[in-house]
């Protein structure tokens, strides 16, 4: 029982994060430049939290297509966060011959410590699919391979945070013009 407390205080604080990101409305600029100081406040505090209990860690994940903002958003996290704190990874796509799990093990970030990822164990299985797909026996396997890897960070107390970011065509053409 003792040993509970601790997970289940970290549990609170990622339930807390869970309902504020599903009850998350649009805001006007105007709104947002109001409430950033309190966000970014409460951000710090998540992390001290993190880094003090150290008896888990944060990987957070992001995804999309290009000009969707992922970047952005990751770099405004970078500037939010402090930065003794975080690391930043971006995974080539050329290492297709590792495993998901030989290819994030840099990634992931110690207990009490938070990690960015550019990209994600998905998109490999994506850019096949857009490209014409995987053999199914082929997709059996990386889905395999994805599932044992997320369940060895789940047994290691990293927990993921998977943001993935799209924007329509005509967006996304806007913002490669300018």
């Amino acid at each position: 029982a003792a040993g509970a407390a601790p997970a289940r205080r970290g549990g609170e604080a990622a339930a807390r994060l869970m309902a504020a990101a599903r009850d998350a409305r649009p805001m006007s600029r105007a709104a947002f430049e109001r409430a950033e100081p309190r966000l970014r406040n409460r951000l710090l505090d998540a992390q001290f939290e993190l880094a003090q209990r150290a008896d888990a860690a944060l990987l957070v994940v992001a995804t999309g297509v290009p000009a969707a903002g992922r970047t952005e958003t990751l770099a405004q996290l970078v500037e939010w966060l402090d930065p003794k704190l975080v690391t930043t990874h971006a995974l080539p796509h050329a290492e297709r011959w590792r495993t998901p799990a030989a290819r994030w093990a840099e990634s992931v970030p110690a207990r009490g410590r938070t990690s960015l990822v550019y990209g994600g164990w998905y998109e490999d299985l994506w850019y096949a699919a857009l490209r014409g797909g995987l053999e199914p026996a082929a997709q059996r396997r990386a889905f395999a391979q994805i599932r044992a890897f997320e369940t060895l960070l789940a047994h290691e107390r990293v927990r993921v945070l998977k943001l993935h970011f799209e924007v329509d065509a005509a967006a996304q053409r806007r913002h490669f013009e300018e």
